[in-house]
């Protein structure tokens, strides 16, 4: 798992191609060129957009799929690069907590719907291209492990949204109120997935194990669950 989050790493840490050492005009780069130089200038919108008109052009060009999704996932607040390796140095035994902390705290409508997008996006990568059964598929494992770790941080912003600690430590109670049962499952859809999906690594045995305490939790229904979670480990 970790030579995966490592390959994870090296993809989004190549930089774009270097324009005035080939002393090529913008305007006669490629679109992939192009979507990547927006990428790297933290141009979101603009790398979405080309990324967006690349998939379109060619279907099959799955990285662009990658990287549309890292885009998205930016724009939102969550660098992966960062997380990939704030995972591998760790010493917390909280693989949500490790995450949590390249989130925003409190985010917005804007950014908890670009990390979802970020999610959207690799889901429409056929299967095989996110699997962890397909080690002979290059980038499909790297794939599946981006899609864990944006399934991951979606929930976890989704969560940021109503964990608001007070001054006391504790949650604020009108934030939590707030929450429907269309929230919860958005904040737990995810983590099953993640937990019952093939393959194996510290995400998915971070998820397994939030969906074991979560089940362990005292409530009659998902949301009371997860609301008596949250109140028992904030702060």
């Amino acid at each position: 798992m970790k030579k995966i989050l490592i390959v994870l790493l090296c993809l989004f840490a190549l930089p774009a191609c270097n324009t005035e050492s080939k002393a090529t005009p913008y305007a006669d780069l490629t679109l992939a060129e192009k979507a990547r130089i927006a990428l790297d200038a933290k141009d979101f919108p603009k790398a979405i957009e080309l990324y967006g008109q690349l998939i379109e052009a060619e279907p099959t060009n799955y990285e662009a799929y990658r990287f549309q999704s890292a885009a998205y996932a930016e724009q939102g607040g969550f660098d992966i690069l960062k997380a990939v390796t704030g995972t591998l140095d760790a010493s917390s035994s909280s693989l949500l907590d490790t995450i949590s902390k390249f989130l925003p705290t409190d985010p917005s409508q804007e950014q908890i719907n670009s990390i979802k997008a970020s999610t959207e996006v690799l889901l429409r990568l056929p299967p095989e291209q996110r699997s962890h059964e397909h080690p002979e598929i290059i980038g499909s494992s790297s794939g599946a492990q981006q899609l864990e770790f944006y399934q991951t941080a979606y929930s976890v912003i989704y969560i940021n949204k109503f964990a608001k600690v007070t001054d006391a430590g504790t949650l604020d109670p009108s934030r939590l109120e707030t929450m429907t049962d269309e929230d919860v499952d958005n904040i737990l859809d995810n983590f099953e997935a993640i937990a019952t999906a093939s393959g194996s690594g510290v995400i998915a045995e971070a998820a397994e194990d939030f969906i074991s305490q979560l089940d362990a939790t005292p409530g009659e229904t998902r949301r009371d669950k997860l609301l008596n979670y949250l109140a028992t480990h904030s702060g």
